[in-house]
């Protein structure tokens, strides 16, 4: 069964710049393959980076974009697994926890802390201070969020290592789904059941 390259994850991080100044300019990583091994054409994009405040997370694909007309950039909206998203699964570490964020192709976006497998935290706050963009066009889109490191509700400490990985949901009537690393899994599930992987630093 293929499936996607990017078996590590990286996450670049800049220590001088905000990460702001690198949108447009980070090295992509591709997602190319579905969950079953079937390939995606075209392939979804997606950079990672990390500032000493910020996180910082986008995605792109040369394909029209489904998604809810209705929802405006910047939007707080749950349920977008229905249409075009990517998924950002962030675990901690030194816990069973992990959070869950949601970006739709229009800056929609969405997120939610859990305390083991599936289980919602009960005292979980919307992060403050997140900022979307996004770029939707006939034929294409270009989304990102940045979120601050502080709002985040799992222990992020790069230094003492960092556990993530990126999937998605694409298409309308075949529902495409795909993840960076391959989960242990039969049917199409994000949620870690065990430590997610841990990523790579670069410096940049």
């Amino acid at each position: 069964m293929a499936q996607n390259s990017d078996r590590i994850i990286s996450v670049y991080r800049t220590k001088h710049l905000p990460v702001s100044a690198l949108a447009g300019v980070l090295p992509e990583s591709t997602l190319k393959y579905d969950w079953y091994g079937s390939e995606i054409v075209p392939p979804l994009y997606y950079s990672i980076a990390i500032d000493t405040e910020h996180l910082f997370f986008s995605a792109r694909r040369e394909s029209p974009a489904f998604l809810n007309p209705a929802y405006r950039m910047g939007q707080y909206v749950e349920g977008l697994w229905n249409y075009d998203v990517v998924e950002l699964f962030i675990s901690d570490p030194k816990k069973s926890s992990y959070q869950e964020i949601n970006l739709a192709p229009n800056g929609v976006w969405w997120s939610q802390a859990f305390s083991s497998y599936r289980q919602r935290e009960e005292d979980y706050a919307t992060p403050a201070g997140v900022k979307t963009t996004c770029i939707v066009l006939e034929k294409s889109w270009e989304t990102s969020i940045y979120i601050p490191l502080n709002n985040l509700s799992v222990q992020f400490e790069p230094e003492s290592g960092l556990y993530l990985n990126i999937c998605a949901i694409l298409g309308k009537d075949d529902r495409r789904y795909l993840s960076a690393v391959k989960l242990n899994s039969d049917e199409p599930d994000f949620h870690p059941r065990r430590q997610l992987p841990k990523v790579i630093i670069v410096e940049v």
